[in-house]
């Protein structure tokens, strides 16, 4: 009986693939030969499948759920064969028996056994070994090794299987002779009846379940080649071309897909299949998945509309409407424009990768890029080739550590062997070597030679050099090697490799595609950790944590080369081949794709977030054309319908694939970032990284002649409004990607089929016009903010052949040497060559407003703010000079890196919070527009009318408003808060300041003012602060001393900012230059070897010498101290206690977050000969505090906002005291200021519990900015964050609002930001109270929205609620479709942008009210004066209504009713926006237009209207006013 069912089951496919494969028979030599003159490689190609089909012929016509014929596929003189049992537990004894048989088989070369795939791969001569021959062979291995009986499984395939390619080809030939035959039909008078095959083949196909049971049972491609040619014949015998040509157009991608993979599968073949290539000897199945593998949009849509559709087909069947219908209806529910986009796009993307050279083992791995959330990155995908010194130790006092770095990384470098070993002078490379501590581990990769040296030791040409640049092999970790001078230990050397280039471009493309980051390094991977979300040390299983991220809900990807249980384990399988010492190429079979190199892994990561819209995008689709084709098939019978029922399902499908198509072809070629090399120039000396980095080549260009410079002139003057239109088109397109822009759509579109054009044009034109004025408001803050930075962009001084040129810091290239002097902004990030007292502010990169002092020597192991031979990218030069050589720019500078650790930006604006309230009052719309429709039915009406009806309810209460009125409210915020120096990039920014509860500041530049500032004086005995500098002869002492100590103003600007700190609170508080009436003789500055500054010079009475330097430099040097005695200061000796009492001091000072200086004197009789000599015998005169200070507006601000409940937090990279300090004077909490190094200890959990209790973040990276504010908003927070520096760019990225300061920030935070406060203080700064300005703005203008959105929402809430009523009592609706275009003009679009539009109204000065306004909030407040409002305007209506059939006609009765509808809901507007004359005028206006409407003659009579007499106008004016007073009487009540 089963048998008989398969056989029934099969039965359309057996036909077909006779005839296809006759025909192939007969045409295969033509064809073999035409192609072969063409291109013999194609030709080749299609020799072997056409050879092939005769041995798929018998597997393709077996109804068996199991496959019972062996694959066998011939190449050239090679065989792959499948072997029973070879993939899984049994796989190493049935090798075993295949080695034991093929040995002695004749005619046998050599064999390979894949363990991985179950294949074996046999070379021999044709003429001796068969491929039946073969088969027997096998067969007997099988028996021996007990796997005879075990069946062959249809899921598992592999790239060299024809099946592929052959129902590819013969679904797309089915298609097409439909199509010829659908276009034949058409012709004839008569067609075939086609619903039950098409119902039936509907049914299985949108069916979830039907479908996996039929795949089961056939396959994958036998299930989709029996349903194709099911719907071909069907729709041919209905002659439903559309439905064809869409299918026809998903065949043709998916068989260029299979032929692609299996031409690419050929190349790989020559690679792997060689005589002495090992093979895979066992290899075990992956566990199973923990959990199911999460639903993605694809699959939702189905279960949607499948359900739905089945019932529809149901209720057509039992309604009389026919089988026609009812097909129609099971068609409908096939999710075509779904599944079509996600074909379609994965099958372009797999078919341009093969070209690349990527290999797919799994087709279906691309079917499930929409659903990854989560990449585990393991270090060897990531590993590069250059060989580094990660870490080194000294084991000999004549060697420094940083000296055995240096010598160990020279060694590893052939290109270096000429280049001189570092001081101390005297060590020669004949007598230094590495050796291995230990011996590379089992399984792992030897070095060759007998002292185990990195790379190739034995043949050193005596110097001691590696030949090779080699490290540990490629698949080891890093190793340690002992430094050995003349067989003497010297130090020892942790040797690994470096990043690969293109590892950099490959995390932040995760990252961009919204993937969670797992990376799994070593030491080795230490600079990719800032790009993970989690960083997992190596040795953990990597199979246990991709069930790990399974357990947790995400769709888990794997990219490595080596992990193949992770690769098997993951849904996504990404590997990479690796080409071993020995030159052969190995691929990891357990992967679903294999890529060639890094790149193309790149592009399959960063195509994950394309495919999950291009399935989003389908799944809208999808919906869309269900619902239509539901309208469609309820609107009456086929004949009077305005299209075919499956007219939108086919329109739908078309244009998802052409949009799937492009974006696959877009993902595919996306061209992936520049490499950025991570070397740890800051570990090498200078002249290594010049050899490393040699000068790039610059071509002068040739001058245009005067005709060409016209022509390009005159070229650009056209091409200027075109380009101007297509950005404008750009930015249009990215606005019509709007929650409500499907909704609004197909209202427009199911009015339109319905009857109403109107409806339809106006929906359509409100749609358009938001579209084009947000884009155009974002084009023009684009444009704002390009004339803002483009008299920024930095210049470059370069060394090009001894002479300096000037340059566009854009065209640096890595090798280029520039030249920095003081006052410079640094062009790119760059290792130092010389230096002349160089001192650089980088508290845009670090957050230290303290200057750092430069230095030529390497910095091995240094973190990034002590790299102090190293000059980063947006720093300022404070004092000095220095040539250093470019090692970065672009994004590969520090500052790049930093911005592209930011994730995608989070979606905001109305219309996201909109959708969510479209989403609660939908189902009261439908509900309504169905009742309408029910109601009219029963009571007589006829199905067509009584649906128009119901449509016209549904779509009157649908707000088509609301786009354009949100968006022309943010517009109108965006331009106030334009007028007070805010640039607002996106208007709708607005909105998610209106919801932000957490505001997150960067400290330095931000919330203080970026510069050094006096802040306490002290001595032993008493402390000031700054305000008392000048009230006692102490401190005038005291500062005085200071300034005597600085560089004398007369000679130049002061660069140092310590200096200019102390200068500028002289002149404050000791009158302009009154600490320089002196004479000085001879200034010391300040170097960071010596600690301090002095200046010896004349008093009136003394030769005297000033020094101020660091406590433990001149503490030491000091020998007497001025103290107390009584009112007075006396000279005494320095001792014990002394020293004791300013070792308090100066702790007291430092907890306070203060730079402490020590201020001393010291008298002489005749000038010394040199001063340096001479700083000793000091006079201690007391101390002084130096800071960056808060901004006087910074505190009224975070009171504000604490009085608002908006949370602060203080986030930056200086030391926690300082931190703690500046947190306390700014009222912020700072029990605990919580480290980076903190947060690094902690699980993901722990960190986001500790981070929500935090207020204060010290000593944080950019990466650490980032999971702050990413951890805040997974807590549900809405998060600003403020900063100025490039290392808060990625940070102000990933907020919900970021927020640049334009005065002094630095470019790539303005980049990042959404908001930029451009209007300076007095100072220079960013004004930061412009800050609270845009936060009140932002909840104004939520408070007008909301107001808009009740008028909209609660009014046609009332409408529908009105029209239910109605219908109920009368048996049809009491308000049409054109009169429901009248109230929504009257009382959506107009009243409801004056209300928007209206400026908030005066709050009163009470101090327990928020002074930013109420916070934002479409919740239950909101929705019960909604229902009030709907109340009200239903009861206004309906007693007008109720009068009017009491007093006269059915038309005066439904004309008294629009008046009052429309009356009630511009009263309770008027109420809400009392205090704008904006709504008082659209009031007024919306009236006098109603009244005119209803009295003038022939427009009355186009509306449905009749005039009124008084007596109808009093009975409409006082039921508008009792509903407007009831409504103001409820709102109260319910407060």
């Amino acid at each position: 009986m089963m048998a008989s069912l398969r056989t029934i089951a099969t039965a359309p496919i057996r036909l077909p693939l006779a005839v296809t494969g006759a025909t192939l028979g007969l045409v295969r030599k033509p064809v073999a030969a035409a192609t072969r003159a063409l291109d013999p490689g194609v030709a080749e190609l299609i020799t072997e499948l056409t050879d092939g089909f005769g041995r798929e012929m018998p597997t393709l016509l077996d109804p068996r759920r199991q496959r019972h014929q062996r694959r066998i596929t011939v190449r050239d003189n090679r065989i792959h064969a499948e072997v029973r049992g070879l993939r899984g537990d049994d796989g190493g004894r049935i090798g075993a028996a295949l080695h034991r048989h093929l040995d002695r088989a004749p005619g046998v070369h050599w064999f390979q056994v894949n363990a991985a795939t179950g294949r074996v791969t046999v070379a021999a001569d044709s003429d001796r070994l068969s491929t039946d021959r073969l088969a027997t062979i096998l067969e007997r291995a099988e028996e021996s090794a007990g796997t005879a009986d075990r069946p062959w499984v249809r899921t598992v395939e592999h790239p060299a299987d024809a099946e592929p390619v052959l129902t590819s080809a013969l679904q797309l030939a089915a298609d097409v002779l439909g199509l010829s035959a659908a276009l034949a039909g058409r012709a004839l008078p008569m067609r075939p009846p086609a619903q039950a095959l098409r119902a039936a083949v509907a049914l299985v196909d949108g069916q979830p379940r039907l479908r996996g049971l039929l795949e089961t049972q056939l396959g994958r491609h036998r299930a989709d080649t029996v349903i194709t040619v099911g719907n071909a014949l069907g729709k041919a015998m209905d002659a439903e071309v559309a439905g064809l040509l869409a299918d026809a157009v998903q065949r043709t991608v998916r068989l260029i897909e299979a032929g692609a993979r299996y031409a690419q599968w050929r190349r790989w073949d020559d690679l792997v299949t060689e005589p002495n290539h090992p093979g895979v000897p066992q290899c075990r199945n992956p566990e199973p998945r923990p959990v199911p593998l999460p639903r993605g949009p694809v699959e939702r849509c189905a279960d949607q509309v499948s359900s739905v559709s089945a019932l529809a087909s149901m209720a057509a069947l039992t309604g009389g409407r026919g089988s026609s219908d009812a097909a129609d209806a099971v068609a409908a529910g096939v999710p075509k424009a779904a599944r079509a986009g996600r074909e379609i796009f994965a099958g372009t993307l797999a078919t341009i990768l093969a070209g690349r050279g990527v290999l797919t083992l799994d087709p279906q791995a691309w079917r499930r890029l929409d659903r990854v959330s989560a990449i585990v990155v393991d270090r060897h995908a990531v590993r590069g080739e250059r060989s580094v010194v990660l870490a080194a130790e000294s084991e000999n006092d004549d060697w420094p550590t940083e000296q055995v770095w240096s010598v160990a990384q020279r060694l590893l470098w052939r290109e270096g062997g000429d280049l001189p070993i570092p001081p101390p002078r005297g060590r020669h490379r004949d007598g230094l070597e590495l050796i291995a501590e230990h011996p590379a581990p089992d399984g792992a990769e030897a070095t060759e030679g007998a002292n185990s040296q990195p790379g190739q030791p034995d043949s050193t040409d005596g110097s001691g050099a590696a030949r090779d640049n080699a490290a540990p092999p490629s698949g080891e970790d890093p190793r340690w090697f002992v430094l050995r001078e003349r067989g003497r230990a010297v130090g020892r050397a942790l040797i690994g490799r470096e990043p690969h280039p293109e590892a950099v471009g490959l995390l932040a493309a995760a990252r961009k595609a919204g993937l969670r980051v797992v990376l799994i390094g070593d030491a080795g991977t230490g600079e990719l950790r800032r790009s993970a979300d989690e960083f997992v040390r190596a040795g953990e299983s990597v199979s246990g944590l991709v069930r790990r991220l399974q357990r947790q809900g995400h769709v888990v990807a794997v990219l490595s080369g080596q992990a193949h249980r992770g690769l098997g384990a993951a849904d996504l399988g990404i590997g990479i081949a690796v080409r071993g010492s020995d030159g052969m190429v190995r691929i990891p079979w357990q992967a679903d794709v294999v890529c060639p190199d890094l790149g193309c892994a790149h592009r399959i990561i960063a195509a994950a977030g394309p495919a999950r819209e291009v399935s989003e995008r389908g799944r809208v689709l999808t919906l869309s054309a269900a619902t239509l084709a539901g309208l469609l098939l309820a609107s009456g019978p086929r004949q009077s319908r305005a299209a075919r029922a499956t007219t939108p399902v086919w329109a739908a499908t078309m244009i998802g694939s052409v949009t799937a198509l492009f974006g696959g072809r877009r993902a595919a070629r996306a061209a992936v970032p520049s490499e950025v090399p991570l070397v740890p120039w800051h570990a090498l000396e200078s002249d290594e990284v010049l050899a490393r980095l040699p000068a790039p080549r610059r071509e002068t260009p040739e001058p245009p002649s005067r005709l060409s410079a016209a022509g390009e002139l005159f070229a650009g003057r056209l091409a200027a409004p075109a380009a101007t239109m297509v950005d404008l088109a750009r930015h249009v397109r990215r606005e019509l990607a709007d929650p409500m822009t499907p909704l609004l759509a197909v209202g427009a579109v199911a009015s339109a089929l319905l009857g109403s054009p109107t409806d339809a044009l106006l929906v359509g034109s409100v749609l358009g016009l938001n579209a084009v004025v947000s884009a155009m408001q974002r084009r023009r803050a684009r444009l704002s903010l390009h004339r803002l930075l483009v008299g920024e962009r930095l210049q470059a001084r370069v060394i090009i052949d001894d002479v300096e040129k000037q340059l566009p810091a854009t065209e640096l290239r890595p090798g280029d040497v520039i030249a920095l002097r003081s006052g410079e902004v640094v062009p790119a990030d760059a290792r130092l060559l010389e230096s002349a007292g160089l001192e650089v502010d980088e508290s845009g990169l670090t957050g230290e407003s303290v200057t750092v002092e430069k230095q030529v020597a390497a910095t091995p192991g240094a973190a990034l703010a002590d790299r102090a031979c190293m000059v980063f990218e947006g720093s300022v030069v404070v004092n000095g000079a220095a040539r250093a050589v470019v090692v970065a720019v672009g994004s590969g500078t520090e500052a790049g890196r930093a911005l592209a650790v930011a994730g995608p930006p989070p979606a905001g604006g109305v219309q996201a919070q909109l959708r969510i309230l479209t989403e609660r009052v939908l189902p009261f719309t439908l509900g309504g527009g169905t009742a309408v429709t029910v109601t009219s039915f029963l009571r007589g009406l006829p199905l067509r009318p009584a649906l128009a009806d119901g449509l016209a309810v549904a779509v009157a209460a649908v707000p088509e408003g609301l786009p354009l009125v949100a968006t022309v409210a943010q517009l109108s915020a965006t331009r106030r808060l334009s007028r007070h120096g805010v640039l607002v990039r996106s208007s709708r920014t607005i909105e998610a300041l209106g919801r932000v509860d957490t505001v997150c500041f960067d400290k330095t530049g931000t919330l203080t003012e970026g510069r050094l500032r006096l802040v306490a004086l002290a001595d032993l005995d008493e402390d000031w602060d700054t305000e008392q500098a000048g009230d006692s002869p102490e401190t005038r002492r005291l500062l005085r001393a200071a300034a005597r100590a600085c560089p004398n103003p007369d000679d130049g600007p002061i660069v140092h900012a310590t200096d200019r700190a102390v200068v500028e609170a002289a002149d404050a508080f000791l009158g302009e230059k009154a600490a320089h009436k002196w004479d000085p003789i001879e200034e010391i500055p300040f170097e960071s070897f010596r600690g301090y500054a002095a200046t010896i010079g004349h008093t009136a009475h003394h030769l005297r010498l000033a020094v101020k330097g660091a406590p433990e430099v001149l503490l030491p040097r000091c020998a007497q101290v001025l103290r107390a005695d009584g009112p007075r200061r006396k000279v005494a000796s320095f001792g014990a206690a002394d020293r004791a009492d300013a070792e308090r001091t100066v702790r007291r000072l430092a907890e306070r977050g203060l730079r402490v200086l020590v201020v001393a004197r010291r008298d002489f009789a005749t000038a010394p000969d040199d001063v340096t000599e001479e700083i000793e015998q000091l006079t201690l005169l007391g101390f002084i505090g130096i800071a960056d200070s808060p901004r006087p507006q910074a505190r009224p601000l975070v009171d504000e906002l604490a009085h608002n409940d908006i949370a602060v937090r203080m986030i930056t990279g200086d030391h926690p005291v300082t931190a703690r300090a500046i947190a306390e004077q700014l009222g912020i909490p700072a029990e605990v200021a919580v480290t980076g190094a903190d947060i690094d200890a902690l699980d993901e959990d722990e960190q986001a519990a500790l981070i929500e209790r935090a207020t204060v973040f010290a000593r944080v990276s950019p990466e650490h900015k980032v999971r702050i504010v990413a951890a805040l908003q997974r807590r549900g927070h809405v998060v600003a964050m403020t900063g100025d520096g490039s290392n808060d760019a990625a940070a102000i990225r990933t907020a919900d609002v970021g927020i640049g300061l334009a005065a002094r920030g630095s470019v790539a935070a303005r980049e990042a930001a959404d908001l930029i406060l451009t209007q300076p203080e007095s100072g220079g700064s960013s004004n930061l109270s412009l800050l609270r300005d845009a936060l009140a703005e932002g909840r104004g203008m939520w408070q007008r929205v909301r107001d808009a959105i009740g008028v909209l929402v609660g009014g046609n809430a009332g409408e529908v609620a009105f029209t239910v009523l109605g219908t109920l009592l009368s048996g049809r609706a009491p308000i049409g479709t054109r009169q429901f275009l009248v109230v929504n003009l009257l009382t959506d679009l107009g009243p409801a942008m004056a209300v928007a539009l209206s400026d908030s109204p005066p709050r009163p000065a009470d101090s327990e009210q928020p002074s930013l306004g109420p916070p934002p909030e479409i919740g239950g407040d909101f929705l019960r004066a909604v229902a009030v409002r709907g109340a009200c305007t239903t009861t206004g209506a309906g007693a007008a209504w109720l009068l009017g059939r009491y007093t006269g006609r059915r038309r005066r009765a439904e004309t008294m009713a629009l008046a009052a509808l429309i009356g009630t809901q511009l009263g309770q507007t008027l109420v809400i926006g009392r205090h704008s004359r904006l709504v008082w005028a659209t009031v007024a206006g919306s009236t006098a237009l109603l009244a005119a409407i209803i009295m003038t003659p022939g427009v009355n009579s186009f509306f449905g209207c009749v005039p009124l007499g008084p007596l109808a106008w009093a009975i409409v004016v006082g039921c508008a006013v009792g509903g407007t007073a009831t409504s103001v009487l409820a709102g109260r009540a319910l407060q």
